[in-house]
């Protein structure tokens, strides 16, 4: 009966003593701010970028969710996106840019060709498609001023080479370019998965990027998605 009476004393001891420790770790998660920047690009190219401090604990489930819609309902509460964002508005914009830039699956073939006459086959080739990226150590730029390059490149290229002028590659809104990079993509090509890309060129993207305790993810659609 002692020896019940001294192991009830010391666990009582223990849990009075642990009590605080862990509620004081749960209080860190809660308090403690971490920074976190976040681009919502439009399908022009442009973007509205916010860097606000939130609760570490917030922070992690970004990091980890693979979730868009709870990604844009913590975005939303914490003011980092527009109010209206969704991502049956992403999509649809994609679908109005796609028919305005009269973007088929015949010219997105035209395309595969020319990459594969310059390069090697991309790891990634998808066309109005979802897309999701997550990296470390990557540089998230916008490419218009590249895309024009690119296709005056390609041109002279073919010229010189007596083909014809390859189709013109829609314009580039974001270049990924990462270490340990992820990038998976649903689209009219099907599901394709990458967990080691090096290069994507994501074009008329729409939806957001965060930027998160040194990692990048990209979340949204895109007429055409190629990962190197």
């Amino acid at each position: 009966m002692r020896q019940i009476i001294l192991l009830g004393v010391i666990v009582l001891f223990l849990s009075i003593s642990i009590t605080p420790v862990i509620a004081s770790r749960v209080l860190d998660e809660f308090t403690k701010l971490v920074e976190v920047k976040v681009r919502e690009y439009d399908v022009d190219g442009t973007y509205r970028e916010v860097i606000k401090k939130i609760p570490m604990v917030i922070a992690e489930e970004l990091k980890e969710s693979k979730d868009f819609d709870r990604i844009l309902l913590i975005l939303k509460e914490y003011n980092l996106v527009s109010k209206d964002a969704s991502i049956e508005k992403y999509r649809s914009q994609v679908q109005r840019f796609v028919q305005k830039i009269g973007f088929t699956g015949e010219k997105a073939g035209q395309i595969f060709k020319n990459i594969l006459y310059y390069s090697n086959a991309p790891s990634i080739f998808n066309i109005i498609c979802r897309v999701d990226l997550w990296s470390l150590l990557a540089i998230p730029i916008g490419l218009s001023f590249i895309t024009q390059f690119l296709n005056i490149f390609f041109a002279i290229i073919s010229s010189m080479l007596g083909l014809p002028i390859p189709i013109l590659l829609p314009s580039v809104d974001l270049a990924i370019i990462g270490f340990d990079s992820i990038c998976e993509t649903f689209g009219l090509l099907g599901h394709q998965l990458d967990m080691d890309v090096s290069l994507v060129f994501i074009f008329g993207f729409v939806g957001v990027s965060i930027y998160i305790m040194d990692l990048w993810s990209i979340h949204g659609f895109s007429p055409l998605v190629v990962g190197f």
